[in-house]
């Protein structure tokens, strides 16, 4: 199944579910604007999408356009709809009118996902936790994180940066040329977990600069402080999306996570979901991941782009009381930057549109969406470590169904206190310190109720 969302309500067709297309990942070649014709002309096989599509192309206004995968819906995902082509618009994502992201729906999402955006000083707030996993590259990665620390003032914006970092020699540098201790190794995948679970910093982005492969199992691949001292380039630890995903804090500061390392935005059969799709919920509403290998100096320049552009969106809610936020557009200024550096590289006096034709790296970084809106809320004071603790722990047990009986006594009081529903009985076994009680949530889940499932209260 294949489903646009969110195209244009006024006065046009709006389609509501489309049948699979036949198409393989063959048939779309590999110049990007043969691939991106092939994507159009297969969805206009429907009648439906065929009118949304001239209706949303003939319209003047900045028409954001998501492309939704429902359930199964993972070989749709491996198609490259970022390079989506047409002769009116050439290609959309680049035609700052329909910018693509891939949306998904789950019963699982909240109806409403709600975030906040602190407010320092008058200037809005945003706070990256960046991960360096891939080697040498570092020195990149950093460059550009360094500029964006001094862009960030002129752009109006409190830019909050913490490293962790798997090279030991890496954290020195960087902490002499920021000014400031800013960024810790760590030897091992264990120790990355420790510290990015750290409260004292409570990151509205997670950023990712590690290896990847999609293959048959997607897994990101992260150098650690041991790996340089062993020179051994397998010893290079394997983190499979369900790892990573138990380790992100649940937090309402987290916006997004950012996989700037290879492939994880791809995959490779029909039945396989990318790495980024895995991570993509109410944890993580936003993933930026690529969907092929990239060349680190290509990946600086995402960096470089995308952040500006959160800054813009960061003003943009501070300014105009805007609190509903579109993610969809987010890399447009990576992409056009990658396409300058290209067009620079040929050789060539390439015109940007024919460079954009020439070249597929500007297509590769992907925007992940869930389908419900996203809605930023101001405040002025900093997340206390302590609060938002008691706030993850809340969202935790209400989303799960968890037999908290092996926990110790104070722990079950504290969550009788929380108020989450738990029954006289629980409330009572917890309260006379017996141990092998039988205590469990009488919340639904959100998914249950929209399956019709029931759970048994005890």
């Amino acid at each position: 199944m294949f489903r646009l969302y969110q195209t244009p309500r006024r006065d046009g067709r709006e389609p509501v579910e489309v049948q699979a297309f036949s198409l393989t990942e063959a048939q779309i070649g590999e110049k990007p604007k043969d691939a991106g014709e092939a994507l159009l002309t297969a969805l206009r096989n429907n009648n439906d999408v065929s009118d949304a599509f001239d209706f949303a192309l003939a319209q003047e206004d900045f028409v954001p356009v998501y492309l939704e995968m429902a359930k199964g819906a993972e070989t749709a995902d491996a198609f490259p709809w970022e390079l989506l082509f047409s002769d009116h618009k050439r290609f959309l994502a680049l035609s700052g009118f329909w910018p693509v992201a891939r949306s998904f729906y789950s019963a699982t999402y909240s109806n409403v996902t709600v975030r906040e955006l602190t407010i320092s000083s008058n200037l809005p707030q945003v706070r990256v936790l960046a991960v360096f996993g891939a080697g040498d590259d570092w020195v990149w990665e950093w460059k550009a994180f360094r500029d964006l620390r001094a862009k960030a003032p002129d752009m109006g914006c409190d830019f909050q940066l913490r490293i962790l970092v798997g090279h030991a020699k890496a954290a020195d540098q960087i902490n002499r040329e920021a000014g400031s201790p800013i960024a810790l190794t760590f030897r091992s995948v264990d120790e990355l977990w420790e510290l990015l679970r750290e409260e004292v910093f409570v990151p509205n982005v997670i950023h990712f600069l590690c290896h990847g492969t999609s293959r048959t199992d997607p897994a990101m691949h992260c150098a650690t402080v041991l790996d340089h001292e062993t020179g051994l380039e397998e010893r290079f630890d394997v983190i499979a999306p369900s790892e990573l995903l138990s380790h992100i804090p649940q937090t309402d500061f987290l916006w997004m996570i950012v996989l700037n390392c290879c492939e994880l935005g791809d995959s490779k059969t029909p039945s396989q979901q990318s790495f980024a799709r895995k991570l993509l919920g109410n944890e993580a509403p936003v993933v930026i991941a690529h969907r092929a290998p990239i060349e680190v100096t290509d990946a600086e320049y995402v960096t470089r782009g995308l952040y500006e552009a959160i800054f813009k969106k960061a003003l943009k809610v501070l300014q105009e009381d805007d609190r509903e936020v579109d993610w969809a557009d987010v890399l447009d200024i990576a992409r056009d930057r990658l396409i300058a550096k290209h067009k620079k590289s040929s050789g060539q006096s390439y015109t940007a549109p024919e460079a954009a034709e020439k070249t597929v790296q500007w297509s590769l970084p992907a925007v992940y969406v869930t389908s419900p809106p996203f809605v930023m809320h101001t405040r002025q004071e900093p997340p206390d470590p302590a609060s938002n603790a008691h706030d993850v722990t809340l969202s935790a047990l209400r989303r799960e169904l968890l037999d908290v009986s092996h926990l110790p006594r104070n722990y079950r009081r504290e969550i009788n206190r929380l108020d989450l529903g738990i029954s006289s009985t629980a409330e009572d076994a917890a309260s006379q310190g017996i141990q092998d009680a039988e205590i469990l949530p009488t919340v639904k889940r959100d998914d249950e109720e929209a399956e019709g499932f029931e759970t048994n209260e005890s």
